[in-house]
This record gives structure tokens, sequence and C-alpha cells, in this order.
């Protein structure tokens, strides 16, 4: 059953957007699973990514996140080979704005594969994020094997797990932080995120004179229903979806055999 956290989630379309994204991804070659434990999530990303490390807030070993909180998001090849990972945690903030989440531990969202200066890092951030609060996912740890990056692909896996995330948690804002070089390539807009500010934590690289800068990334939950909303539906593939939404942890967890 798929606990929403919210009213208002259209359960049927987003059943209907689940099952076209995965179609279009295994039309691409990749094989997409949906998963939750994040002891196998640390394993998979320190064994596979250039990154070989996870980012705090998602790290089991430091903050506390699990099924009931967060899930993760697998593609494997036709042969079976690890080509794309992601994750998604939910949060709700109460009484607190984001930046406010942020402050409280900087160090939960700091690129894991850096060793930080915190003392020198700015924490100066985006207007919006002393805004935002309530029903939050934050998106992170993207990664997509050499050989399958582009930007159809890239932009479809991002969309999946959004989809997934209103699903799952119907949060009010998405969010994460990008690197400018993809922000400027277009990455953000493909990936789903319709907002971009340059002020996001400004990491700095200890015993350098570099630093690690970030752009915050984010984009309301109804913004998404809305567009995928628009438009026709195919009606018999909806009523085909509608009947498997109830049980979808079960229905996501066969992916894995494809």
């Amino acid at each position: 059953m798929i606990n929403i956290k919210g009213d208002g989630v259209d359960t049927s379309e987003l059943g209907l957007r689940i099952f076209e994204l995965t179609g279009f991804a295994k039309d691409n070659g990749a094989h997409l699973q949906y998963l939750t434990d994040f002891e196998n999530y640390r394993n998979v990303v320190e064994k596979y990514t250039e990154a070989g490390a996870v980012t705090g807030i998602l790290d089991n070993r430091v903050s506390e996140i699990g099924p009931e909180n967060g899930f993760w998001v697998l593609a494997t090849s036709n042969t079976g080979r690890i080509i794309h990972l992601q994750a998604v945690r939910y949060e709700y903030l109460k009484g607190q704005t984001l930046s406010q989440h942020w402050l409280s531990d900087p160090a939960l969202y700091a690129p894991a594969w850096l060793d930080i200066d915190f003392n020198r890092s700015d924490f100066d951030t985006a207007p919006i994020s002393h805004e935002i609060s309530g029903a939050v996912c934050y998106h992170a740890d993207f990664w997509l094997d050499k050989e399958y990056r582009n930007l159809e692909l890239a932009s479809l896996l991002s969309n999946y797990a959004m989809v997934l995330a209103l699903a799952r948690f119907n949060p009010e804002y998405f969010y994460g932080f990008m690197a400018p070089r993809l922000v400027k390539k277009g990455w953000a807009s493909r990936a789903g995120y319709h907002h971009t500010h340059p002020w996001a934590p400004r990491w700095y690289i200890s015993d350098k004179q570099e630093f690690y800068d970030e752009y915050l990334v984010w984009v309301t939950g109804q913004d998404l229903i809305d567009l995928w909303s628009s438009g026709k539906r195919d009606t018999k593939v909806l009523g085909q979806v509608a009947q498997h939404v109830d049980t979808f942890p079960a229905v996501s967890h066969a992916m894995e055999g494809n």
C-alpha cells in the first residue's frame, strides 16, 4: 500500500506516469528497481560510482533513513550491469525553514567525496530556502554510467524518482544541489527542476585555496503534477495501471527480476 502523506494526489495518473517511464527506460536499455535498504545502497554506491561515498543525510550510519522516509533507484543494463543510482529522502520541516534545517548540521549535505573545511565554507543560501518548509524531498547522489550519459535518459531517470516520491510522500517541494556546469547545460530543467539559484553552500576544500560551488535547484510537487497531468491520457492503460497502484511497492520490487 502506498503511504500517502498528503491530500490531492491522483494515484491513477501517477501510476500511469510510473508505467510510462518504466517502459521508456527499458526501451533505452535501463531496467529500473525501487529499493529501500540503505545499508545495501551505501555498499553499491561505494563499489560502483566515481564518488565512492554516500551523502551524509543518505548514509544510514550517521542519519536515520529507511523505508519510512526514503528510497533509492537502481538501474541495470540488458546484461545485468549496474548503470544508474539515485536516492530520495523525505522530511517534514515543522517550525523551521529549509535553510535552518541545513545549518543544523551542514556536514550531512557536504559533497561526500571531498574533504571539506566547514569553518571557511559559505552557507549563505538562496532566498527561497528561507521560505520552504513543511513536506520536502531531498533528491541526490544521482549517478549514471558514462556509456549511458545523455540528457534524454538522465532526465527520464530523474523524473522517475520524482513521480515515485509524489506517490510515496506527496511533498510540497523537491530540492537538490547541482554543479554549475550542469545547470548551464540545461540539465536542471530537463531533470524536472524549474527553479535554480546560484546561492547554495560554497564548500571550501581543506588545505587548498579551492572551493566546490553548487546551485540550489527546486520545484514544487504541484508544479510536477500540473505538468504531467496536461494533455490527453490513454484511458485503457490508465485503467490497467490503476489496478496495481495500491500494491505499488510489491510491483516495484518485482521489477528486480527484469
